[in-house]
């Protein structure tokens, strides 16, 4: 189960950075208020901070 490290919300978006507790994986999840989208991406731990700062950089 994944876990909130951080969120930060600005131009309509809100990107929360999540760290599962039990495998150690890392995602991104992106919610775009103006459109009611959400996405969700896995991100290399190492990567994390910079996916967490720049998420679009990282979308598959």
């Amino acid at each position: 189960m994944f876990v909130e490290l951080d969120t930060r919300s600005g131009d309509g978006l809100t990107v929360r950075l999540e760290w599962d507790r039990e495998t150690g994986n890392t995602q991104i999840v992106v919610y775009d208020a103006r459109r009611d989208d959400l996405i969700a991406f896995g991100v290399p731990a190492p990567n994390a901070a910079d996916a967490f700062r720049h998420p679009f950089r990282y979308v598959p």
